[in-house]
């Protein structure tokens, strides 16, 4: 009887150390997953910022472009004026 005690409270600790085992393995797992998602979320935010700034500059190079065209357009209505006027 003693050696069937002994026997069942091995199996016990064996089964108890298991489920421990499991229930910490899923912890880890949970927090891997955890901490892979919040680090998708700051990519996710980051390329955000790129684009954002990448619109912006995109924005600015547009109206540099148009301001330029202007100004170009002003001067040559400007030399023809002057050229109109030396003839």
């Amino acid at each position: 009887m003693h050696r069937d005690q002994l026997e069942s409270i091995k199996e016990r600790i064996g089964r108890l150390g298991r489920e421990t085992n499991a229930k910490n393995n899923s912890r880890h797992q949970q927090t891997i997953n955890e901490t892979t998602e919040m680090h998708a979320t700051k990519l996710k935010k980051q390329a955000q910022r790129k684009n954002t700034l990448r619109n912006v500059l995109t924005l600015q190079e547009t109206q540099d472009e148009h301001d330029n065209r202007l100004n170009s357009e002003a001067a040559t209505v400007r030399n023809r004026r002057h050229n109109r006027e030396l003839i």
